[in-house]
């Protein structure tokens, strides 16, 4: 049987991939839908292949009069309404739990070291000053990553490459994690509250769920004795972004490097307070959910994900 799938957001997509689902189905691609255009075409296809620009619940599953899978390249699956994907026996197609293919997939991980250099050593700022025709060298004195303590929050996949990375740089590493097990000579386990006292900079590698949303609030910074740089690549509700601001206009942290807020799919970002704060402040840096995106990453993830497809459908097809 020949299956239709909406790729609803296939910019860049790798041509591998393409060729992996083109020998199960019938793909139409899209280079980035929104939610409501995907609500008006998806009651013809059997498949969804989504990225992170929509969120993908009600309005677009209970339209779906057809849908079989709903496939996502990443491994948090918070834009993906599940309870109602199993309630309508929609399968969910994704990279979590994928820790053998996910060794190999270093974006995010790349990235957080990056937003750790751009936010100490001020180099946006710096940037935006020369294109002004300046070359005012003191005015962006920054700070080494050698000798400081870094806390990691979440000793996963990403938070072992970050810990694994800033240790070349002479970085000391604590982290904090709930599992006991799995911690790599040179990382101190420690309390959250221990980790909050201790850190020069803490990096944030958690996955949303109900014990985590809105961990990072006013309470939790006020307990950040060293006044930390702060990162963000994991999800944006982990963080109460009044807090942060709070925190932020306090100097209760030095900065915040952020690649996630939390409405950027739902709401939107525009007059988001965190940004308009960055507009007028030097201490924050937010950049659009990009960790992940590297052509690299990407095009590994899309042609595992297909082939993930391919085998659900040929099961499908098996058992019918």
């Amino acid at each position: 049987m020949r299956y239709k799938i909406l790729n609803a957001e296939s910019e860049n997509f790798s041509k591998e991939a393409k060729k992996a689902l083109s020998l199960v189905a019938d793909v139409d691609y899209f280079k980035s839908l929104s939610a409501s255009e995907i609500e008006r075409k998806i009651a013809d296809y059997d498949g969804l292949i989504v990225r992170l620009k929509n969120h993908i619940g009600r309005g677009i599953l209970g339209r779906a009069k057809r849908l079989l899978f709903v496939a996502s390249p990443t491994t948090g699956l918070d834009h993906i309404d599940l309870k109602l994907a199993k309630e309508k026996s929609i399968e969910v197609i994704s990279l979590f739990g994928e820790k053998e293919f996910l060794r190999n997939i270093y974006a995010t991980a790349e990235y957080t070291i990056a937003l750790m250099f751009f936010l100490i050593r001020n180099i946006p700022l710096a940037f935006d000053d020369v294109k002004q025709y300046k070359w005012n060298r003191n005015k962006f004195i920054g700070r080494e990553l050698n000798g400081k303590v870094l806390g990691v929050v979440g000793y996963g996949r990403v938070g072992k490459m970050v810990a694994g990375y800033a240790r070349l740089f002479g970085m000391k590493i604590i982290a904090h994690d709930i599992r006991k097990a799995g911690f790599e000579r040179g990382v101190k386990r420690v309390g959250l509250d221990k980790l909050l006292k201790l850190s020069d900079v803490i990096s944030i590698h958690l996955p949303l769920n109900d014990t985590t949303t809105g961990l990072f609030n006013k309470t939790l910074f006020k307990n950040m004795a060293k006044a930390p740089f702060l990162i963000n690549t994991s999800r944006g509700p982990i963080i109460d972004e009044s807090g942060l601001l709070w925190a932020l206009k306090n100097r209760v942290i030095k900065g915040a490097a952020i690649d996630v807020l939390e409405g950027e799919r739902a709401m939107g970002v525009h007059k988001n307070p965190l940004i308009e704060y960055a507009k007028k402040n030097s201490n924050l840096i937010i950049t659009p959910h990009i960790g992940g995106a590297t052509y690299e990453s990407m095009q590994k993830t899309e042609i595992f994900i297909s082939k993930k497809i391919q085998g659900f459908l040929k099961r499908v097809d098996a058992n019918s």
